[in-house]
């Protein structure tokens, strides 16, 4: 192209200029200088601006608070869930918060990646929405399985079988609980599981039906709390289920 057109025409159309009529123009000439220099230092910071707003949106994902070192922090919580997860990108996500061999900025390219499956150097303006959509998806593995983790710990050395289980209302309200049993009630849980997928009005009806009731008998169980139960001498046992509810919270 023209050298000409490129100066005088089409970079001052990109920045919102016309100097058609201008060019004598001393102030209008200064302020086109000052935007193309401020265009310039972005693009120049483009990239340390797009990994900062990842981090940010990192510890928004991960509910952290604004004051504490996202590396120490994730590498903390990726250590207690170790050897704990299956989901592949989980795996990955963890195994990279954990590294300690790469530099801060290292780190932080190693966790986009993860959840990117792009490297952010090499990102499209779609690749962004990707980023922020697989961030959520991964944010909100990452901590119900951070929080089952916490509370099997809480619940002392013993062997437990738990799960996370939560239901949402069509209002939005949340419940979450985190149920485990040891060995003895397992079998008691399978034998009772056993009874109720052998009666025929359970195997004859349709799955959405079977779901339903499900849905409804743990919104129950969540509604009434926890409760005393007694062990098979007839002492009171303290609740194996451990309740927290949520409102609509966006978060």
């Amino acid at each position: 192209k023209e050298p000409d057109a490129l100066i005088f025409q089409e970079i001052p159309a990109a920045l919102g200029f016309d100097l058609s009529d201008k060019q004598n123009d001393t102030q209008a000439v200064r302020t086109l200088t000052k935007a193309l220099t401020k265009s310039l230092h972005e693009l120049q910071n483009a990239y340390l601006t797009l990994l900062e707003d990842c981090r940010s949106s990192l510890v928004d994902g991960l509910r952290i608070p604004k004051t504490t070192e996202l590396r120490q922090y994730l590498g903390a919580m990726a250590g207690l869930l170790a050897g704990q997860v299956l989901d592949p990108v989980l795996r990955r996500f963890m195994n990279a918060a954990q590294d300690k061999d790469k530099t801060d900025q290292q780190w932080l390219e190693g966790l986009i990646m993860v959840i990117a499956d792009k490297p952010a150097e090499a990102w499209r303006d779609e690749d962004r929405h990707s980023f922020e959509a697989n961030l959520a998806t991964l944010a909100q593995k990452f901590l119900n399985l951070h929080q089952l983790a916490a509370k099997v710990q809480a619940a002392g050395n013993g062997k437990f079988d738990a799960r996370l289980v939560s239901i949402t209302n069509p209002d939005g309200h949340e419940a979450r609980e985190v149920i485990w049993v040891d060995a003895a009630e397992q079998k008691r849980a399978e034998k009772f599981k056993a009874e109720l997928e052998a009666l025929p009005v359970w195997k004859e009806a349709p799955d959405r039906i079977r779901q339903a009731v499900l849905a409804d008998l743990l919104q129950k169980e969540i509604a009434l709390g926890p409760k005393t139960e007694t062990n098979f001498a007839g002492e009171d046992k303290k609740p194996h289920i451990k309740i927290e509810r949520k409102g609509n919270a966006s978060g």
